[in-house]
């Protein structure tokens, strides 16, 4: 005959230990081997010498230049005035119109990230315990005794026991 209730073997959820072990596995490995360069990327950070680039792009169909107008016998033109005359022209007319152009590139360096020196730090070190005050009604102490008693009584009923009947 079948078991009826209670636990039984190879029920409920797994751990997520035992699920993911094998995913797991292969991450840790992946990173143990790169552990050195992890490192010294952290640390380049910490010491602000980790430069990060940013990059513009635009369609080259949106990107016109200034260029001075010529003749048809290719001689340049002026206004009224004596000034040269500019046209506007694509910057980049052999290249489809939607075709990404890179058009800004920067390399920024940050300074000493205290983040990541904190991080490299608590991991030699070990991080530092933080205190915590608790204090009772109007800044006072908190009663131990009050508070152990109040907890008890929570979770398994009043312990004092009930007052003896006196026999009449």
């Amino acid at each position: 005959m079948g078991q009826n209730g209670g636990a039984r073997p190879g029920a409920g959820r797994k751990a997520k230990a035992e699920k993911f072990a094998g995913p797991i596995a292969k991450v840790e490995e992946r990173i143990a081997d790169r552990l050195p360069q992890i490192v010294d990327n952290l640390e380049a950070i910490a010491d602000g010498n980790a430069p990060r680039v940013e990059e513009k792009w635009e369609p080259a169909g949106t990107l016109m230049i200034e260029k001075l107008a010529t003749d048809p016998d290719g001689n340049q033109m002026f206004d009224a005035k004596g000034n040269p005359v500019t046209v506007k022209v694509l910057a980049f007319p052999d290249l489809p119109p939607e075709q990404l152009v890179l058009v800004e590139k920067k390399v920024v360096t940050a300074g000493p990230d205290f983040k990541a020196n904190e991080y490299l730090a608590n991991r030699i070190l070990g991080k530092p315990t933080e205190a915590i005050e608790i204090s009772g009604p109007d800044g006072g102490g908190v009663p131990l005794t009050v508070a152990f008693e109040s907890a008890v009584a929570k979770i398994y009923g009043d312990p004092k026991p009930p007052a003896e009947e006196s026999p009449e």
